[in-house]
């Protein structure tokens, strides 16, 4: 075969190239799909850049090493799975029907995106506590969120508590340096939000009565 003639089938094959998302190939197993699923989402690619978006089990199956029936059921899971849909529009008073891979994508989107979104709260304490929260900790975070104290503030406290020994995150409350949001509310200062209060308690004079001076008596 001349260069000619390859260079010609190299054009050809360079022109019929299909973009495939590489995502695809990297998160299927995590989606829940397996190789023969992925094949057939690919088919189906290619048959829409051909410009046939609904290509039958039959047709499916002379290009595969699967069975026509076994097409037809991949296919059904496929669009009850919500990884495939059935689009439909009219063009010049026509009805056209084909397969739209747009819901693959938005799983594929939605893997992505949680790979890259902050680990929550919860996930972040546990980690520096090196343990599960129980239920009254997470009670106990709740409350705090109510009073208004922010995550940041939260993880702060629990960064020092843990750096000193702490373990539990009932205790990690005394490290918080901010007053509760009633507190805040009020304008009352961190240091004052913390201090115990402190109630005056009136003096009492007693008078000795066993005594008969009057001028005795004993203050306390």
């Amino acid at each position: 075969m001349d260069e000619e003639v390859l260079s010609l089938l190299a054009r050809v094959l360079e022109e019929g190239a299909v973009s495939v998302p590489v995502a695809l190939f990297r998160h299927y197993a995590k989606l829940g799909l397996d190789e023969e699923d992925v094949v057939l989402l690919l088919h189906l690619l290619v048959f829409r850049h051909e410009g046939d978006p609904l290509p039958s089990p039959r047709v499916l199956a002379s290009v595969t090493t699967m069975a026509e029936r076994t097409i037809a059921e991949r296919l059904r899971s496929l669009v009850d799975r919500g990884f495939l849909a059935i689009e439909r529009h009219e063009e010049e008073g026509a009805l056209f029907e084909g397969y739209s891979l747009h819901p693959l994508y938005l799983r594929l989107a939605t893997s992505l995106a949680g790979e890259v979104r902050p680990a929550s709260l919860v996930d972040r304490l546990e980690t520096l506590l090196g343990r599960p929260l129980s239920v009254t900790e997470i009670d106990l975070l709740a409350t705090w969120r109510e009073e208004g104290r922010e995550d940041a503030e939260i993880l702060r406290a629990t960064e020092e508590a843990v750096a000193g020994g702490v373990r539990s995150l009932r205790e990690v409350d005394r490290f918080l340096s901010r007053p509760p949001a009633s507190a805040r509310a009020r304008g009352i200062p961190a240091s004052d939000a913390r201090r115990p209060e402190v109630r005056e308690v009136p003096r009492l004079v007693q008078y000795n009565w066993l005594e008969a001076d009057d001028d005795d008596e004993e203050e306390f």
